[in-house]
């Protein structure tokens, strides 16, 4: 009965795969949403029968594969991208699924012992935590600043412009603006644009008009441009300095900041810079529970990738070199446009990430919403808008994240210690990262972050899959502006620079 059952299954799964794939010929996608329709009640079956004969470690698996592959069909049926690159992009995926299907299939027929199962998975855990500790450390010794920078005197001091973007904002806006009018760096212009706000934000800028602060009127964004972009893009156009700092509204400075900053990179081969800023104690809470964005900027192997750590919160360039790369035009459908041009820089080498010191001393005081509301506007096109990306990232975060928590603790509930070894020494190095991760970002150690760190995973998996659904079958709301379709075109590929 067993047997039969498996068998059946297994016939089904070929039936939808054959369906599933048959449905990317051109002369069939025209009726796909019935095969869709048709594929969706055998993915419902074969999964069923699947479950009932797979051993727990093959079924989970299948399950969450067959929820992915469920997920791509939908998005067939919305259509809500142009239907070549649809076609395209849902071909992929299928692709994918359907190895990782087969691979399961023929995973069932290899006796592998449950500990030999179990000592591959720590080992992978252990290597992975230890080289995000590493990866962590090197940041912590290479990106502080311990020194203050070159004393410039006022006539070798460059021009410089803060460019602000600033739509339906509230006394966050006021706070920064006081914080930069306080700053002693004496070539210094205040740029704010008011990108089409629905409330009183242009009332807020215009009553800085009188110290100096600068008012731009931004217009609708273009075709095929994002609208955070475009309004880069007018405050680049605008800028009448030889450096151009961006920083949101949530971003307070010290008197002395702008002048450290500008001594990072003027009169060397340093063309960009960015900053992490610093999270004080009264917001460091609301990090707890926030997507691990920093993880991914100080913890990972961002440098084997040739992807240097980068920020949005406060970054500066020289506007020559911000020219030469193209300006925002050359990434005016980038979800995170400094990441396009501090690769670049970091390419040739003239690109810095700092770690936010008592010298520079910048902090953010943007709110756990705020936080959250970003993540969803961010993740899922980090993912290059790939709904197999998304699912190899939400399964290298349970087993290699999550899980040396749960082996551990299952290897002690039923008293194998000598098995519990290395998921604990994973889980320890973990949270070292963790620590040092807070430390960078709230100049603490935190205990409180390290023990919330698994609530940690958990939000980050929530968040990448919930911007995921958010793009492909709702809206993305960001500060009024539905920014969903927007991001979801397609461009063959960016301008050359």
């Amino acid at each position: 009965m067993h047997s039969n059952i498996y068998e059946l299954g297994l016939v089904l799964l070929a039936g939808q795969l054959i369906a599933e794939f048959l449905m990317f010929w051109r002369y069939v996608w025209p009726v796909r949403t019935q095969i869709v329709a048709i594929s969706m009640i055998l993915v419902g079956a074969a999964t069923g029968l699947l479950l009932l004969a797979l051993p727990l470690y093959l079924a989970l698996p299948l399950l969450v594969v067959q929820t992915y592959r469920i997920f791509n069909l939908l998005r067939i049926i919305k259509g809500r991208v142009h239907q070549t690159y649809l076609r395209t992009a849902a071909l992929r995926s299928s692709l994918v699924f359907g190895v990782l299907l087969m691979l399961i299939v023929a995973l069932n027929y290899v006796v592998i012992a449950n500990s030999l199962l179990l000592a591959a998975l720590a080992a992978a855990q252990l290597l992975a935590a230890g080289t995000l500790a590493v990866c962590v450390s090197q940041q912590l010794r290479s990106s502080w600043l311990i020194a203050a920078g070159p004393n410039y005197s006022y006539g070798d001091l460059p021009t410089l412009t803060v460019a602000i973007p600033a739509r339906n904002e509230t006394a966050e806006l006021s706070d920064c603006l006081h914080s930069l009018l306080k700053s002693d760096y004496p070539k210094l212009e205040i740029l704010v644009i008011d990108d089409c706000s629905q409330d009183e934000t242009s009332d807020i800028i215009r009553s800085f008009a009188h110290k100096g602060v600068r008012f731009i009127k931004g217009t609708p964004p273009g075709k095929n441009w994002l609208a955070k972009n475009w309004a880069y893009n007018q405050l680049s156009d605008e800028a009448n300095g030889k450096l151009l700092l961006f920083c949101g509204v949530d971003v307070r400075f010290q008197p002395d900041t702008l002048r450290q900053l500008v001594g990072r990179i003027h009169g060397t081969d340093v063309e960009m810079l960015s900053v992490l800023p610093r999270r004080p104690l009264a917001y460091s809470r609301s990090s707890l529970l926030q997507p691990m964005r920093y993880w991914r900027e100080l913890a990972y192997p961002r440098m084997l990738m040739r992807r240097p750590p980068v920020l949005s919160t406060c970054w500066l360039i020289k506007v020559s070199t911000l020219k030469k790369l193209g300006d925002f035009e050359a990434a005016r459908q980038s979800i995170r446009p400094e990441h396009f041009f501090a690769r670049k820089l970091h390419i040739i080498g003239k690109y810095r990430f700092y770690v936010n010191s008592r010298l520079l001393d910048i902090t953010s005081v943007k709110s756990l919403e705020g936080q959250l509301q970003t993540a969803i506007r961010t993740r899922y096109p980090e993912m290059h808008r790939r709904p197999e990306a998304v699912f190899g990232w939400t399964i290298a975060q349970l087993l290699l994240f999550a899980g040396p928590f749960a082996l551990a603790a299952a290897a002690l509930f039923y008293n194998q210690p000598l098995y519990a070894l290395a998921p604990l020494l994973a889980a320890a190095l973990l949270l070292y990262v963790q620590l040092c991760v807070h430390r960078l970002a709230a100049r603490s150690w935190g205990l409180m972050s390290a023990l919330l760190f698994p609530v940690s995973i958990l939000s980050e998996l929530f968040t990448i899959n919930y911007s995921m659904w958010r793009y492909e079958f709702s809206t993305v709301i960001w500060k009024g502006r539905n920014i969903c379709l927007p991001v979801m075109q397609h461009l063959p590929r960016l301008p050359s620079i």
